[in-house]
């Protein structure tokens, strides 16, 4: 887009600030609603709080302890809806969790709580089939991970969860599949202000791809920008957690997720079943395993993390895990990012649990997101409050049209793979590629899956280069690029010519 004030000819029905998670589903579930859309993101999609996640899409047993029902309900049709866009990048992961004592933590209230989600789950057929759930008694040592669980252990409970391979690719499908249904979708496009204007709302925008400025006018507004939106809209500031995830090379699990209880103290207070101390979960991703999630609270927006803390996770990990794979040598990189606090708890770190639609005036609402998981839901509900008549709810079907594949951004890495010029010019377009970290980080996981040299990296931004017309120094800013978005320190943790 060279010019974004001649990108909209006469007022959208809608306009959606934020191209995260959250963003997407509504920009998709509006268009499927017939309303004509536009959506924004100052960044790339997917780039900002929605990148940092366990990438786990729960199914809503976890909130049998809250006596959620209303969430439970959420996250399973939550999940069946992303299966229906994504359904290729979302697989299922058998999770462990040890028993123990004759109480609640026993094999007997677990086993109860299977059997309640699963009579829930048939209650609601809406949310997908039946998942699968057993607990076993006896020694876990004989089960998958089971060596790492407590003296006190006395069975093991088991059930599947969908977790996501590529969770910014997901939300790529969604923005992909927003366009197909009609929906303008731009990233690299900031909104520099909102003013009601005859039309409904007026946003004046620049395009970072040129510079260009421009005006997109809209009927309504709704704004899903992350975790402190209250500050775009003036409203109550809530306290912000950074959350962190750590990445390992290697499976000590296997190909299982094991849930092992932490150093803290759970201070959950909206906890029907106390379970004491907070669990750490270990989460198989492709060759890598992922743990968290860690929370702390931020009086600034700084994610950066010292050596100091992450020593003081490895420990912690050691000494819950026993196991001897979790090194700072084999630590890949860390996901870090922020989402709100609960404010009743003071400074005890523990995030909110409600997503919130904010009412910000006449036709114009913002959205705090608080689970990727929901966004599907928490999208129709927003709209639903802005006065758009809903389509039907999405779920899988072998009927529905399938995307093209995604082009095979891995091969800017390899010398002796073909990259067609011609056809990698057609992928950046589809795929709406500015910088070389849009390709490796978030339309694929290539650089976060494997360790690559340097040279590596200035062979994939020199072939951009050549179909995107960048110079040497630019070719340097986008290698550069890619580094800081990694976790920089482990740089000297490999030698100085692997990312």
């Amino acid at each position: 887009m060279s010019d974004v004030s001649r990108a909209a000819p006469g007022p959208y029905d809608l306009l959606v600030v934020g191209g995260g998670v959250q963003g997407a589903w509504i920009a998709l579930e509006a268009s499927r609603a017939g309303q004509r859309v536009a959506l924004i993101e100052r960044d790339d999609f997917g780039s900002g709080t929605s990148a940092n996640s366990l990438k786990v899409l729960h199914g809503g047993l976890r909130y049998l302890q809250h006596g959620n029902l209303k969430r439970i309900r959420e996250s399973r049709k939550s999940v069946r809806a992303t299966r229906a866009i994504a359904g290729e990048w979302v697989e299922d992961i058998p999770f462990h969790l040890e028993t123990r004592g004759a109480g609640v933590r026993g094999p007997w209230a677990m086993r109860a709580a299977l059997s309640a989600y699963g009579m829930l789950c048939l209650l609601w057929p809406d949310g997908g089939g039946r998942p699968r759930g057993k607990v076993f008694s006896g020694d876990p040592a004989l089960f998958p991970g089971g060596q790492s669980f407590s003296e006190q252990a006395n069975g093991v409970a088991r059930w599947n969860e969908a977790v996501m391979r590529n969770s910014e690719r997901i939300i790529f499908e969604v923005i992909r599949a927003a366009v197909k249904e009609g929906a303008e979708c731009r990233n690299y496009c900031e909104m520099l202000s909102l003013d009601p204007c005859e039309e409904g709302w007026a946003a004046r925008v620049i395009d970072h791809r040129d510079d260009s400025t421009g005006r997109i006018i809209a009927k309504k507004c709704i704004e899903a920008t992350g975790p402190a939106v209250e500050d775009r809209i003036g409203g109550r500031k809530r306290s912000l957690l950074r959350g962190v995830n750590l990445v390992f090379q290697g499976k000590p699990f296997g190909d299982q997720a094991i849930g092992l209880e932490s150093r803290e103290e759970s201070t959950d207070p909206d906890a029907l079943i106390k379970r004491g101390k907070r669990l750490l979960f270990f989460v198989p991703h492709g060759d890598q395993t992922m743990i968290g999630t860690w929370y702390d609270c931020r009086e600034n927006k700084d994610t950066n993390i010292d050596e100091g803390e992450i020593e003081s996770w490895l420990d912690e990990i050691r000494a819950v895990s026993g196991k001897e794979g979790f090194t700072r040598r084999n630590l890949r990189y860390i996901h870090a990012g922020f989402l709100p606090g609960d404010d009743r708890l003071g400074s005890d770190r523990q995030p909110a649990k409600e997503s919130e639609v904010f009412q910000c005036g006449e036709g114009r609402l913002a959205v705090r997101t608080v689970k990727y998981t929901t966004a599907p839901e928490i999208a129709r509900e927003a709209l639903s409050k802005a006065g758009v008549k809903l389509a039907p709810r999405l779920k899988p079907s072998k009927r529905r049209a399938k995307l093209p594949p995604p082009y095979p951004w891995e091969r800017l890495l390899y010398p002796d793979a073909d990259c067609d010029p011609s056809i990698l010019n057609e992928a950046i377009r589809e795929e709406r590629i500015f910088h070389l970290d849009d390709a490796l980080l978030r339309r694929s996981n290539v650089f976060l899956d494997d360790v690559f040299s340097l040279d590596r990296l200035g062979l994939a931004a020199k072939r951009m280069a050549d179909v995107m017309g960048w110079d040497g120094e630019r070719q340097d800013q986008e290698v550069k690029r890619v580094q800081s978005r990694l976790f920089a320190c482990q740089l000297s943790k490999r030698g100085k010519d692997d990312v």
